[in-house]
């Protein structure tokens, strides 16, 4: 570096006044003189730093562009020392480096919120259609900056989609983590991006550590008036007094839990999920009465959360989760039916909880959970 460049460099570090995003800008006003030229890739590379990570598709995308350009301009971007390869999506892609990324896409939110949506808009529709879960996951975090309130029901469904497979889940509770602590989620969207994170921990065997964060999603979701939320978070909340020892603190959350979820799928029976909350909470109250020795509550418990789990497998014999559900509440039935001495009844239902689990492994032989299930 010549003294000339050395006296730009200190002028443009004297411009960004300790500026992150200013910063961020620095390897692109030092590797390009020409001003237009500056101009436009300032353009480029704050489009770049919407996504994770992009090739010269996902570029000619966010910037409504053909492929040739974006190619051309993607070799540009390249020769920026914080622009790096990104094997992990190909031997093409490319992504920007994480501090310049955040720093440069908050900038992009704050000075620039219409620019920054529509970037978020064309992320999700080029990813839109992708089978894989990266590009599931990677086209939802951009929804959410698009449309939250649809991204809400989107995230639900893919949370629920990948719940039987951790690997993949675990990239879906990065991404919200991550979109949480950006600090800009706000309501229903909140409440989502931290309820699923903490149901898959839980699942992990990390429930007895969720006290704090589970009280926080219950204020969460009762300040946002989400009642499916708020009794979904009494469910957590009542997992959490269950490992901790608390059984009557246990039962207040469950029973809340349960009059939330009455309430609801009452209110609209057609509501599958609404009608699976109800069976979730009746399950959860059976399995107290179990623990407190009450084995004629627990059957009653037990016997209509089956029923609610046997009208929605009937419903949709395609949607293997209400399969499984259904399983689930036939095994609780025959261990009861165990400890009652009713040995024909555990049979019958063992028996049939069986014929579920066998037809749901050989579906998916790769899928260890139900393996699982049926060993």
């Amino acid at each position: 570096m010549d003294a000339a460049d050395e006296q730009r460099l200190l002028h443009i570090l004297r411009a960004a006044q300790g500026d992150p995003a200013l910063l961020a800008l620095i390897p692109l006003d030092l590797t390009f003189t020409d001003e237009a030229e500056r101009e436009r890739l300032r353009t480029v590379l704050l489009a770049a730093t919407v996504p994770h990570w992009f090739d010269a598709p996902f570029l000619a995308a966010l910037l409504g562009t053909h492929l040739e350009e974006a190619s051309d301009l993607m070799g540009k971007l390249q020769r920026l020392t914080n622009v790096e390869t990104f094997p992990a999506r190909g031997n093409v892609a490319c992504n920007v480096h994480e501090a310049s990324r955040i720093a440069l896409r908050e900038h992009l939110r704050l000075k620039h919120p219409d620019l920054w949506q529509t970037y978020a808009q064309r992320a999700h529709a080029h990813l839109a259609a992708g089978k894989e879960t990266h590009e599931l996951v990677e086209s939802l975090y951009h929804l959410f900056a698009a449309d939250a309130e649809t991204a809400v029901d989107v995230c639900a469904k893919l949370n629920r989609e990948l719940r039987q497979n951790p690997a993949t889940r675990a990239a879906l509770c990065l991404a919200l983590n991550e979109l949480r602590n950006d600090g800009w989620l706000t309501g229903a969207a909140l409440v989502e991006a931290l309820r699923a994170p903490l149901w898959y921990r839980s699942s992990r065997g990390e429930v007895s550590q969720l006290q704090a964060e589970a009280r926080a999603l219950l204020d969460l979701a009762k300040a946002h008036a989400h009642s499916s939320r708020v009794a979904d978070a009494y469910l957590l909340l009542g997992d959490v007094q269950v490992a901790l020892g608390n059984i009557a603190k246990a039962l207040d959350c469950f029973t809340e839990a349960k009059t939330i979820a009455e309430r609801l799928a009452a209110s609209d029976p057609a509501n599958a999920e609404w009608q699976r909350d109800l069976s979730s909470s009746l399950e959860k109250l059976g399995e107290l009465a179990v623990a407190q020795g009450d084995l004629a509550k627990a059957l009653r418990y037990f016997s209509e959360s089956k029923s609610i789990a046997e009208r929605l497998a009937a419903s949709d014999p395609a949607n293997a989760e209400w399969q499984r559900d259904l399983s689930i509440s036939l095994e609780k039935l025959g261990n009861l039916a165990v400890a009652q001495g009713d040995l024909a009844g555990a049979l019958r239902s063992f028996s049939e909880s069986k014929s579920i689990r066998e037809r749901l492994a050989a579906s998916d032989p790769a899928n260890a959970e139900w393996q699982r299930d049926l060993s």
